[in-house]
């Protein structure tokens, strides 16, 4: 009974070592190639014909919107957003006329004016020496107020000696003007206090 067991386990012990060695043999042979998720590729037919190549599994990206990638930088980068829209008010309107604008400078001149005169704090005996400089500005500004009624010149029919002789006579007007403002502006300065001769000297220069 003992040599039959022993007869026994040595026959499994040489069939288990038998099997073992054809499956090393058969995993040591060379391997099919293998696909791109790991499927074999389909064997060739009989015959030695080859079947076309498997399509890629994704598709290469085709033109977006008409535009090709690599034209995207001929396009340059992409514009800027447009700004916020202004507050009421701000910048210029649309469709306003010169002689509207130059009435705007006339308004912002006297506002300038009467601005000096509220900042200098005049005393009852300059405003004396202050009314004579009020009176030549004022005159400058009805000479100012006749010339934004005066339709302009188209600029396509005005010629270089044209320019030449306006600008002659916009500067011989403010020089006049300025002529006339010197003495009133001698005499009110001589009558200001030194703290009222700083506020003057810090503020912009009269408008002639």
């Amino acid at each position: 009974m003992n040599r039959f067991y022993l007869l026994f386990g040595t026959t499994v012990a040489l069939v288990a070592s038998a099997w073992t060695v054809s499956g090393l043999a058969q995993d040591a042979g060379p391997r099919p190639p293998i696909g791109l998720f790991g499927a074999a590729p389909p064997p060739a037919p009989p015959g030695g014909a080859m079947l076309p190549p498997l399509p890629p599994p994704f598709p290469p990206p085709g033109p977006m919107a008409g535009v090709e990638f690599d034209d995207i930088d001929d396009f340059g980068p992409p514009p800027p957003p447009p700004p916020p829209p202004g507050m009421p008010g701000h910048g210029p309107r649309p469709g306003r006329q010169p002689a509207d604008m130059c009435l705007d400078r006339m308004a912002a001149k006297a506002a300038l004016v009467a601005y000096t005169k509220a900042r200098l704090n005049l005393t009852s005996e300059q405003l004396g020496a202050w009314q004579e400089v009020e009176t030549v500005l004022g005159g400058a500004r009805q000479d100012e107020r006749a010339a934004c009624a005066k339709p302009l010149p188209n600029p396509e029919q005005v010629d270089a000696l044209q320019r030449n002789e306006g600008l002659r006579t916009r500067l011989a007007s403010q020089l006049d003007r300025l002529n006339k403002l010197d003495g009133p502006m001698h005499k009110l300065v001589a009558l200001l206090s030194p703290e009222q001769r700083q506020v003057l000297d810090r503020l912009p220069p009269l408008p002639f």
